[in-house]
């Protein structure tokens, strides 16, 4: 039921920070997990990321921007094949790279509210 409240309730942008500040929490800690030396929740974590941004996949609107649509689903797309290769969860340079792509877009979303709002 809180699903359906907190949904229906926030904005396209509430929305896109609990998907892309979820992402990067869960690299984080799969990026933990590879240097503790423990794969299965390092393989855990970036089966979540991968979720996550199948979803943020989804959530795309071609019609609205094309290009810029392209050009993300194709970067989540390759974080998400990043993470699911069999060495990510022993190489925390595979989350480091998904977690840099990540910061960076969620920067972009950021900046681009603001501007929107002003």
């Amino acid at each position: 039921m809180y699903r359906k409240v907190f949904a229906g309730s926030s904005t396209p942008f509430e929305r896109l920070s609990t998907l892309y500040i979820g992402a990067i929490r869960l690299a984080r800690q799969g990026r933990e997990a590879t240097i503790e030396g423990n794969a299965d929740a390092a393989k855990q974590c970036a089966e979540k990321v991968d979720a996550l941004l199948r979803r943020l996949d989804v959530c795309l609107d071609f019609q609205a921007a094309p290009e810029l649509c392209a050009n993300l689903s194709a970067l989540y797309k390759h974080m998400g094949a990043r993470l699911l290769q069999a060495e990510a969860t022993a190489s925390p340079a595979i989350f480091d790279e998904v977690i840099a792509i990540l910061e960076k877009l969620w920067d972009g979303f950021q900046e681009a509210e603001k501007q929107g709002q002003s």
